[in-house]
């Protein structure tokens, strides 16, 4: 057999070896373009999804997890970035996280990996005692309602914030705040008395020091105006009345105290009875204020106090009409006609 015999011979199966490799070049090229290129593409099925974590899990597992809520576009993409960048075990710390559109698969994943958790809202509502106030908080933080209200009713920790165990409620402000989900409920606590001191600056503390009350005192005043009217434009003046009782040396009389005392609150007449029972909060059978406040105040009220409407008036009583507003008495004889004609509004 010539040598160009034997070249013909073999030139076929060159070629198609040559072929099969540059096949198989442009297949690897085309997979790792595609690994590469899917560590950087947006794999976030929703504009914005939110994930809650209890307890830590490894990377693998949240990805079954993020699978199965359908929160990615391509779940294999975000398997194989896990692969490439050699985190399938690598554990995500508890916490809440927010993935955005915009997020490719490194950028999700090194979030989870740092821990870098999204802060969410936590509203501080009105409560009156610390049970509700350690339950609706629960609610919406990763810990327990009795976990914060052991920190509530630990005396020592309670002292070291300069407050005790009747007017530790009135640390807290209505509002609302960012924090992480996973905060402990003692740094929550501690988190709230930065709140209370950056709210009491030296302007509110001074307006407070005219009405010969402390920070605390105006709390307290302002947990019962919030308790007696829920007007905002009738708060100024129920605080200038109660006001004007202290500094005249009356007892406040405050029917919102009484109920407190009672700590029934699913009832909002009072009756004779009721006046006569003894606790250090009704203000029937004590002089000057109760030794906290009867319920979380809205900072409106708070400012009801610390700008109370100057006025003669010395007495209230719900008008007959049932409107929510009261009418407002100077003198004893005037307060029993508008009692009378509240009475004869209940009656009918």
């Amino acid at each position: 057999m010539s040598f160009l015999q034997i070249r013909k011979r073999h030139r076929k199966p060159l070629k198609i070896i040559t072929v099969l490799f540059l096949v198989m070049i442009i297949a690897g090229l085309w997979y790792v373009n595609r690994l590469y290129n899917s560590v950087f593409e947006n794999n976030v099925r929703i504009p914005e999804y939110e994930i809650y974590l209890d307890h830590s899990l490894s990377l693998r597992d949240l990805a079954d997890r993020l699978e199965k809520d359908q929160a990615l576009l391509d779940a294999g993409a975000f398997r194989r970035t896990l692969k490439l960048m050699k985190t399938d075990d690598a554990r995500v710390p508890a916490g809440h996280y927010k993935l955005k559109q915009e997020m490719s698969n490194r950028e999700m994943i090194n979030m989870f990996r740092s821990g870098a958790q999204a802060p969410v809202r936590v509203i501080v509502r009105k409560a009156r005692l610390p049970g509700d106030l350690a339950e609706d908080i629960a609610v919406q933080l990763r810990f327990s309602s009795d976990s914060l209200l052991r920190w509530l009713r630990d005396t020592a920790f309670v002292d070291s914030l300069g407050f005790d165990l009747h007017t530790i409620m009135g640390i807290f402000l209505q509002d609302t705040y960012e924090m992480y989900w996973t905060i402990t409920p003692r740094d929550f606590i501690l988190r709230m008395k930065k709140e209370y001191e950056r709210y009491w600056n030296e302007k509110r503390r001074e307006e407070a020091a005219k009405k010969n009350l402390s920070p605390m005192e105006v709390i307290t005043l302002a947990s019962i105006v919030e308790e007696e009217t829920a007007k905002e434009d009738e708060k100024p003046v129920v605080a200038g009345l109660y006001l004007n009782r202290l500094r005249r040396g009356w007892r406040l009389q405050a029917d919102p105290t009484v109920r407190f005392a009672r700590g029934d609150f699913s009832s909002k007449r009072v009756y004779l009875r009721d006046l006569e029972a003894e606790s250090e909060y009704n203000t029937y059978k004590i002089d000057g204020l109760p030794p906290g406040p009867i319920c979380i105040p809205s900072k409106s009220s708070i400012e009801a106090v610390l700008h109370a409407e100057a006025h003669p008036y010395m007495f209230m009583c719900a008008r007959p009409d049932f409107s929510g507003y009261h009418n407002f008495a100077r003198t004893a004889s005037q307060h029993e006609r508008n009692r009378q004609a509240w009475i004869r509004a209940l009656r009918k």
